[in-house]
């Protein structure tokens, strides 16, 4: 199923190295990126719906009881439910940073390109008021 969804951007990025777009270059890179992040998003939704069919096939459930208690070396937990918490959340957090690189990224990139190749100080300013919005 992964090596499926690997297909679109592994033969858009390939055609992109191949065929020479000339003056058009810069708008092709523009549709490549916004079709990656798009890709990106729609790979990230399916697998999640995937991962909760198949946990739901499968019978997974990853509950963790409040009433449960643990000893760890002569101390007595509540429970470890709060320490998962913690864990899942700084998880979470970073998932989130690093998808916001990932995605910002790409964008980024193609606004310096334009920057260094655009000779009019207007235009510039334009590109810069739309990267701004």
């Amino acid at each position: 199923m992964y090596t499926r969804w690997m297909i679109f951007p592994a033969t858009f990025g390939l055609i992109l190295q191949l065929i020479d777009f000339g003056s058009l270059k810069l708008l092709v890179f523009l549709a490549f990126f916004i079709s990656i992040v798009l890709w990106a998003v729609l790979f990230f939704q399916f697998w999640k719906r995937k991962n909760s069919a198949l946990s739901s096939r499968w019978h997974l459930k990853f509950l963790v009881s409040t009433s449960q208690r643990y000893k760890l070396s002569g101390m007595e937990w509540n429970s470890l439910y709060e320490w998962f918490g913690y864990f899942k959340r700084f998880k979470n957090d970073f998932i989130i940073i690093l998808s916001i690189i990932c995605l910002q990224l790409p964008f980024e990139l193609v606004y310096a390109q334009l920057y260094e190749v655009l000779k009019s100080d207007v235009v510039k300013f334009e590109l810069t008021v739309v990267c701004l919005l």
